[in-house]
């Protein structure tokens, strides 16, 4: 069912987008290194939950998360201490980093590997939450009452667990943000230096913001494990993961949870119709099949007809090898993404749902207020 898996994902990235808008749209540290504390989630969850014979734990779903989740945690804590002090630039470049190293390591650590085949890159075979209870017998109800001719998929389960983590962690931080903590960020954010005369150790409330946000990211990173049903290097690749999530945070506004969740269905729709048009390329039955041939089309005008003023054949040669001038489509969806966010900024530079300034009425005003009651 595509649409518990669109569902799924717009649940994941929303909650990745939850992580990255409290780091940086509410704290003011740019965090580019979200992809690393839900690879720690989701690396955690699968080792812990594939079965000993293959090189895993054997744990249940719920306890992996549990660890999962305060792992992150303290990895946002530590990694406060050696980097909150540095200038925005800096931290941000630091946070990407350690999304890298994690991705180098899931590549070439075999401790980071389990699966059927135990010397193969990745973590695979790993149990999920309910899908004992799913496959008993729930399934084939489930599927009744959406009437399907079998058994309706895990993806659907899945859908609704990853719903409800998105409704819990919204009214969370819609409850952290409102409180005085939430104020002291904002502060933070907008002036160091203001709010550190004011009393408040920046560095403690880094850090807390750091922890917090990344237990939404490791929390999401399981479910994207579970999503997945296996965890490759591919999955921490920057281009799928990272700009995802920025693009999710700048399309629907700093400071706002529904912008980010505005954003994050944009960019999960664009996903989707990319992986319709790459299936649909193959098979004239299918829909945008037409489309995908019109894009080829002008593609290979653009190389073939009007770039060969400018290049030889043999470096078209050399580049399609295989003889089929065709455009890669995940390059295309890169491109759109792009577009969307350039459009969105001209039409709101703020975003589409930016944050909302809370400001006291001023005295002047109460006074009217006040003698407008009286009268």
């Amino acid at each position: 069912m595509q649409i518990a898996r669109i569902v799924s994902l717009l649940g994941i990235f929303s909650l990745m987008a939850f992580s990255l808008n409290l780091h940086t749209g509410i704290t003011g540290m740019t965090n580019f290194g979200v992809i690393f504390f839900a690879g720690i989630g989701a690396i955690i969850v699968g080792l812990l939950c594939a079965p000993i014979e293959t090189n895993g734990y054997g744990w249940m779903p719920w306890q992996a998360t549990i660890v999962a989740v305060c792992v992150s945690a303290i990895a946002g804590w530590l990694l406060a201490y050696p980097t909150a002090r540095l200038r925005m630039d800096y931290f941000a470049i630091v946070t990407i980093s350690l999304g890298e190293i994690l991705r180098i390591s899931l590549q070439a650590e075999p401790l980071l590997r389990a699966g059927t085949v135990t010397s193969a890159i990745g973590i695979s075979q790993f149990a999920r939450p309910f899908e004992g209870w799913w496959d008993s017998g729930a399934s084939e109800t489930v599927g009744g009452w959406f009437g399907l001719s079998g058994v309706a998929p895990y993806v659907l389960l899945l859908a609704v667990i990853c719903l409800v983590a998105v409704l819990t962690v919204w009214w969370l931080l819609g409850t952290v943000i409102a409180s005085p903590w939430g104020r002291i960020l904002r502060s933070i954010r907008e002036d160091e230096e203001v709010s550190q005369h004011h009393g408040h150790n920046i560095l403690t409330h880094k850090a807390l913001s750091l922890a917090l946000g990344a237990a939404i990211a490791g929390l999401a990173g399981a479910l994207w494990a579970w999503l997945n049903t296996g965890i490759f290097p591919e999955f921490m690749n920057p281009v799928r993961s990272t700009f995802l999530v920025w693009a999710a945070f700048i399309v629907g506004g700093r400071g706002n949870n529904r912008g980010m969740v505005i954003g994050a269905f944009l960019i999960v729709i664009v996903e989707f119709f990319f992986n319709v048009m790459v299936v649909a390329r193959g098979s004239a039955s299918l829909p945008f099949h037409g489309f995908v041939s019109l894009i080829d089309s002008v593609f290979e005008w653009l190389v073939v007809d009007l770039g060969g003023y400018f290049w030889s054949s043999l470096s078209i040669t050399e580049v399609f090898s295989k003889g089929d001038v065709i455009v890669n489509l995940a390059y295309l969806k890169l491109a759109l993404i792009g577009v969307v966010i350039v459009v969105v900024l001209q039409v709101a530079s703020k975003g589409l749902l930016p944050e909302i300034p809370s400001r006291p009425i001023p005295s002047n005003d109460l006074r009217k207020l006040d003698k407008g009651v009286d009268q």
